[in-house]
């Protein structure tokens, strides 16, 4: 979800199986398969400026979809988009890229039980989507990531997330998120009993890109803090997550004539909802 918005926002200068649900095993911490096929609300948003002498705000991006995920045999994961709306505000204007042949087409993942995911097969994307997100990394941080150990009321643990997007042209994209998580409290919901998590962490992305006609490159380096939460069901359905974040940092056009260095912000908002 998020990844995919941070990851395609570094450089802009320049779920048919078997249907599953993936349920918490009781004696331990762990996703396991059960019946059904989970769909959820998605609506992210985010906003990344560079800090020149004019103040420049280079986009705001805002990404709403209904996703579903069907889970099959062993680790495999199906999903696919049911609905998506990606509006971008950017110093051209306005763009909405259109998204219907996106829509039902399959994403092969595979699931740990401890909900790693990694992203086996992804839809093509057209470039006008491309330029905006990268909608191949959508999964990659989408279920919370789980400890070993059982859950329970004031179990805590730290995940870390390294994920790189190998580029061809000496293009590179690195996320690294070291997150701590924390079960606050139990509840009741509609879903039956649930538990409360909160989360904080450290978020670092770094990037390059090439400058074909200076022979320079573009690089990132973006750095700051993310809060959020999420509800797991007792039954080891994830039934909400949000998360909030805030980087700064620097853009350096290396190699240009003369050189220059830009300070520059990303914000953004995400949340997902299960879906009845």
């Amino acid at each position: 979800m998020l990844l995919s918005l941070v990851l395609a926002q570094a450089l802009l200068v320049t779920p048919a199986a078997a249907s599953f649900r993936p349920v918490l095993a009781q004696r331990s911490a762990g996703y396991r398969h059960g019946p059904d096929t989970l769909r959820y609300h998605e609506l992210s948003r985010s906003e990344l400026t560079l800090h020149a002498p004019t103040g420049v705000r280079l986009m705001d991006l805002t990404h709403d979809a209904t996703i579903a995920l069907a889970f099959g045999a062993g680790d495999s994961v199906t999903a696919w988009f049911e609905a998506l709306a990606l509006e971008a505000q950017t110093l051209e204007g306005a763009r909405r890229p259109a998204t219907n042949s996106l829509l039902g087409q399959p994403f092969a993942l595979r699931l740990d039980q401890r909900g790693r995911a990694t992203t086996l097969r992804s839809p093509s994307l057209t470039s006008e989507i491309l330029e905006l997100t990268d909608l191949s990394q959508e999964f990659t941080d989408f279920f919370v990531r789980l400890p070993v150990q059982p859950l329970g009321l004031g179990v805590e643990w730290t995940d870390t997330l390294v994920h790189i997007v190998p580029e061809a042209r000496q293009t590179y994209r690195k996320y690294t998120a070291v997150t701590r998580w924390r079960v606050e409290r139990d509840s009741t919901t509609a879903d039956g009993p649930a538990w409360i998590l909160s989360s904080q962490g450290a978020v670092t992305l770094e990037a390059g890109n090439p400058l074909p006609a200076s022979g320079g490159r573009v690089v990132s380096v973006l750095e700051g803090e993310e809060r959020g939460g999420a509800m797991l069901s007792r039954d080891g359905r994830l039934l909400s997550r949000a998360k909030e974040g805030s980087l700064t940092g620097r853009l350096e056009m290396r190699a240009s004539s003369p050189a220059r260095s830009f300070e520059q912000g990303y914000t953004y908002q995400s949340r997902i909802w299960r879906q009845p």
